[in-house]
């Protein structure tokens, strides 16, 4: 079943608008009568997919719960832990040109301990604050 979202995802270290998934402000993340707990692969409007755990709000939106992947149009693919919709802790964020963050994460930002691989193989390895 597609989920809602606005055109023009955000992906990190980009300006773009977010999705309304994205913009949609955190709420508790318990299933409840209401709010049913899933798992699968959802596409959406924009062409962006998401592929893990999710929760179901009854007015169509999504919030991702536990274990993803998001995989944007673009190519760009941010895997890890989502809490209250937003990437917790250690994860991966795969870009089209080949280059390839692993570390901490702090919503879409590189934020904490990680390392940064360029295309051509080159690393930097540090702690990375608001995504440098």
């Amino acid at each position: 079943m597609p989920a809602k979202a606005a055109k023009g995802g955000k992906r990190p270290g980009s300006k773009a608008p977010a999705s309304k998934l994205e913009e949609a402000a955190p709420s508790e993340a318990k299933p409840t009568a209401e709010r049913t707990k899933k798992s699968g692969t959802l596409v959406f409007a924009n062409g962006d997919s998401y592929r893990g755990a999710y929760i179901l709000i009854p007015d169509k939106r999504i919030e991702r719960c536990g274990v993803g992947s998001h995989i944007y149009a673009d190519g760009c693919v941010l895997e890890g832990v989502w809490e209250k919709d937003k990437l917790i802790g250690q994860g991966k964020v795969h870009f089209p040109d080949g280059s390839m963050y692993e570390g901490d994460l702090k919503g879409i930002q590189f934020h904490g301990k990680g390392t940064y691989t360029f295309p051509d193989g080159t690393t930097i390895t540090g702690t990375f604050k608001k995504n440098r």
